[in-house]
């Protein structure tokens, strides 16, 4: 059985060679732990291009791992690109989505969505994450430039919009780190909104 791509790496070799990352210090927040489970979070500047934050997340003593990788442009007209992987039981889910940041309506900003699971899927998993991000790193070179600030106050407006639809991963995050930190996780972190 192959070993499982690592998603943050995957999208640092994918678009390393037409970007430069530079690692933001986030201090405390790098790892958190509660209750069993174990948070450890990236968050990059992508010169010319905008955000990326890398989570990895260990739970139920590491029966059970989550990674994501968001991308976040604040620089290029490209949609938000979520990349999740979890693994429990034995069991792997892959889930790649792309949201419309600039979408009025918090329910209307799904573009675009991939969700498999299943044992013994890794090859496929690891065959799906890179073409997708070969794909995105295409239009990244063509995408239209636009204004950082609006782009800013769009990807604001979505990450508050993730908090306030107070999903499964988001009323986690509250119940195990608090609110507080909850939202600086999403809307700093995750979505680079300082």
């Amino acid at each position: 059985m192959a070993n499982h791509t690592d998603l943050g790496e995957a999208v640092k070799k994918a678009l390393g060679d037409a970007f430069l990352f530079e690692k933001i210090d986030i201090g405390s927040d790098a790892k958190l732990s509660a209750k069993g489970t174990t948070l450890e979070t990236e968050r990059y500047e992508i010169k010319g291009f905008g955000h990326l934050c890398i989570l990895h997340m260990r739970a139920m003593m590491g029966m059970m791992k989550m990674e994501t990788a968001v991308l976040a442009s604040f620089e290029k007209e490209l949609p938000l690109m979520n990349l999740d992987w979890v693994q429990a039981m034995g069991k792997e889910t892959q889930i790649i989505e792309y949201y419309d940041d600039r979408a009025a309506d918090f329910d209307q900003t799904l573009l675009q969505s991939f969700k498999e699971n299943g044992k013994g899927k890794t090859d496929a998993f690891n065959q799906k994450v890179a073409e997708a991000l070969d794909a995105f790193a295409d239009r990244m070179k063509t995408a239209k430039t636009v204004d950082p600030k609006e782009k800013a106050d769009c990807i604001k407006r979505y990450a508050e919009g993730l908090l306030e639809a107070d999903g499964p991963a988001v009323r986690q995050m509250k119940k195990l780190f608090g609110e507080e930190t909850a939202r600086r996780l999403v809307c700093k972190h995750m979505y680079g909104i300082d």
